[in-house]
């Protein structure tokens, strides 16, 4: 089949050219924070709430006059021609069959009057929002969540009792104070971060050396390895070969996601591998 290369010339350049008007022309751009009703009926409830709504708490919410009075020459009321209610008016009290010229002026009103709602609320800071404002508005978007960053590292040594059990078992329970009974993560806290080595103890006379007697815990390099517990009562599993040694270890409380804001290492502990 032969291609009609004018013909699809002048359609590429025609789409081109309605693309190109609903890149740059604003009133096709969608907005990602407002939804308004679709018919007729219920944005004309819609508008009944949010404007004087809008009047009302224009100071709390930022709004200036000279907004609010655009906002009313557009929306207006049912005796000043080319408004919105005017508009509204004429199509509610015309016969079930609407003319063709009600619909196009209340149609041409409606969008007036989303377009300006649209530009003094996205003007409005998020702060300013409650949830009765966005139940009101039919805001999509809720108050964004405050980003705080911690910059203070976590104040609270990790104090760790543990319990021996069988078979390698062994349970330990973190707190932030002595004197607190009940396990719990420090405040700021998220995690607790164990580094361990295995020690030849005296009772176990061998040529296996696992790891190395540390007065401090400095890092893998000193042979020791790490784990993490996200809950402040955790179990730690030894091999049952290893019965017989000591497991020396230290413990602190971090912040998963900022590592460099971690607490202090806590006192070496010596346990008992039974």
């Amino acid at each position: 089949m032969e291609i009609n290369r004018s013909k699809l010339s002048k359609y590429l350049l025609t789409t081109q050219a309605l693309y190109v008007h609903k890149e740059t022309d604003p009133s096709c751009k969608k907005t990602n924070t407002m939804s308004y009703p679709k018919t007729i009926s219920s944005f004309h409830a819609y508008l009944f709430r949010a404007y004087p709504w809008m009047r009302n708490n224009a100071t709390r919410l930022d709004i200036s006059s000279e907004q609010i009075a655009e906002l009313k020459a557009i929306v207006g009321d049912d005796v000043t021609p080319g408004t919105y209610f005017y508009h509204a008016k004429l199509y509610n009290a015309a016969p079930k069959r609407k003319a063709t010229i009600l619909v196009t002026n209340l149609s041409g009103s409606t969008k007036a009057t989303k377009k300006k709602i649209t530009e003094i609320l996205e003007d409005t800071a998020a702060s300013k929002w409650t949830n009765e404002d966005r139940l009101i508005f039919n805001r999509k978007k809720g108050l964004p969540r405050k980003q705080t960053k911690p910059t203070s590292k976590i104040a609270f040594e990790c104090v760790v009792d543990h319990v021996p059990a069988r078979n390698g078992v062994i349970d330990f329970k973190a707190k932030p104070r002595s004197e607190t009974k009940r396990s719990q993560l420090a405040e700021g806290s998220d995690a607790v971060e164990m580094n361990y080595a295995v020690v030849q103890s005296d009772i176990r006379k061998s040529s296996d050396m696992l790891g190395k007697v540390l007065e401090q815990c400095i890092g893998i390099d000193d042979h020791t390895k790490s784990k993490v517990f996200y809950k402040a009562k955790f179990q730690f599993s030894v091999d049952q070969a290893l019965i017989g040694f000591d497991l020396h270890c230290w413990f602190r409380f971090i912040k998963t996601r900022y590592p460099k804001l971690a607490g202090k290492w806590s006192d070496r502990q010596i346990i008992r591998i039974i």
